[in-house]
């Protein structure tokens, strides 16, 4: 893993001469680049660049006092890829709320964007829990509710445990902001229609211990092309690493071979 600092946004990336499959790691609300660590130590580092930003106001990264929409949390991702992946085949693996930024990268680089991986990205409301906490509280009401939640999760569980130290390195104000701007993308099953209308090669993974039964529901009756972890959690990346980054290795390489 090496570190860096590119558009004042902290990255950490591996590099590998003469590749030009790049995969962007995009962590959802409240996380940093860490949620991703165990990508540095899997296969993917033989086969693919990879980059891991820091969003401003979350990790490494400060928000230089201007706390981002979503969209705006776009922008800056758009101004980085472009930097540093110019001339690459672009892949995205996005988790969370991050789904739906995900997704509009995917619109945003059309052919660009080779293959896309959704884990428990947003797809219906029923999706939405800590980032849309900030629509209907205030700031101070929103951080005590997420904190506690997750603090209690944590006591049980590693995943949560990992996310609660993120959480305490995240700018309260980046974190309500960002919040309170995904009210517009994910009313109704916008989000779903939009992910599902996308053009290039996708997969949407997901754990049956977190994921709302709606969205099962919805996954399976609309044959949403889906990598099912049995038995897991929100973060398959977390509890189950190995097997989490053998399968996006296994999709992006076989879409990558296309274009050699």
């Amino acid at each position: 893993m090496q570190i860096e600092i590119q558009q004042k946004i902290f990255l950490r990336s591996n590099r590998i001469k003469d590749a030009s499959n790049d995969i962007w790691f995009i962590h959802p609300f409240g996380e940093s680049g860490l949620c991703y660590k165990e990508a540095f130590e899997s296969v993917l580092v033989g086969n693919f660049n990879l980059f891991v930003p820091d969003l401003p106001g979350c990790g490494v990264t400060p928000n230089y006092g201007q706390p981002k929409t979503m969209d705006e949390q776009i922008s800056c991702l758009i101004d980085l890829i472009d930097k540093i992946s110019y001339n690459s085949n672009l892949f995205l693996v996005a988790h969370s709320v991050s789904g739906l930024i995900g997704t509009q990268l995917c619109e945003h680089y059309q052919e660009r964007m080779k293959g896309y991986v959704s884990v428990e990205g947003n797809l219906l409301e029923a999706d939405s829990y800590y980032s849309s906490l900030p629509i209907s509280n205030s700031k101070e009401d929103f951080f005590k509710k997420y904190t506690d939640s997750v603090f209690e999760k944590s006591s049980s569980r590693l995943d949560f445990r990992r996310y609660l130290s993120s959480i305490y390195f995240a700018d309260a104000d980046s974190l309500y902001i960002w919040g309170k701007s995904t009210e517009k993308h994910i009313s109704g099953n916008k989000a779903a229609l939009a992910f599902m209308g996308l053009k290039c090669e996708k997969r949407y993974i997901w754990g049956d211990k977190d994921t709302p039964q709606v969205t099962q529901e919805f996954i399976k009756n609309n044959d949403i092309p889906n990598i099912h972890f049995e038995g897991v959690g929100h973060w398959p990346m977390i509890e189950t690493p190995e097997k989490f980054y053998n399968e996006l290795d296994y999709f992006f390489t076989g879409i990558a071979q296309k274009y050699t």
